[in-house]
């Protein structure tokens, strides 16, 4: 079962939202078979964060469960949150802006294409020269500079110095309308 089996609105019935969070809300008597389910469910989860913490390549998320009609159905807290204030599911990923994958504001969320997603990422943890698509060029003894769009690897060229090449990427990543965070350091958990 997919998330689009359930309707958008069923984040505004499970959740309150707060400063990025979604809270679970209180549940009515009669989603429960008996009062004791009811009353322990109400005291343990009712005005506490919703989800779990769920570790991916690019670092953690949050994730939540939604459940509607005996069916259930794990999502990004992110995609949940884009559902609470947009009343539809994303068309395809959401993206944090910031690259922090734990801030789900939602002025920090935007709906995006697998493309544009990639073109706001951080830098790879391997990166010697401090500039994503920037490597030292061994048997030239030159900066190489390459970019990758659309799935396409572009050579840009090479350079004499640093800054040359720096200058190229960044004017390569304007042109292709690359986020200007691409390339960060990284991103910040919590």
């Amino acid at each position: 079962m997919s998330k689009h089996e359930l309707p958008p609105s069923i984040a505004r019935e499970l959740f309150d939202y707060r400063d990025g969070l979604l809270l679970w809300r209180p549940r009515a008597r009669t989603c429960f078979s008996d009062d004791r389910s009811y009353a322990v469910w109400n005291k343990r989860f009712a005005g506490k964060p919703a989800g779990y913490l769920h570790r991916v390549r690019s670092g953690v998320r949050r994730r939540v469960a939604l459940t509607m009609n005996g069916k259930t159905v794990r999502v990004y807290h992110a995609t949940a949150v884009w559902a609470w204030h947009k009343n539809e599911w994303p068309s395809s990923l959401v993206d944090h802006e910031d690259g922090n994958t734990m801030n789900d504001r939602i002025g920090n969320l935007r709906d995006v294409s697998s493309a544009k997603n990639s073109q706001n990422m951080r830098m790879h943890p391997g990166n010697k020269s401090g500039v994503t698509g920037v490597c030292w060029h061994k048997q030239r003894g030159k900066w190489k500079v390459e970019i990758m769009a659309n799935r396409v690897k572009k050579h840009i060229g090479v350079f004499d110095n640093l800054e040359d090449a720096i200058a190229a990427r960044k004017a390569a990543e304007i042109a292709l309308g690359f986020h200007p965070n691409h390339g960060r350091n990284s991103h910040v958990q919590g």
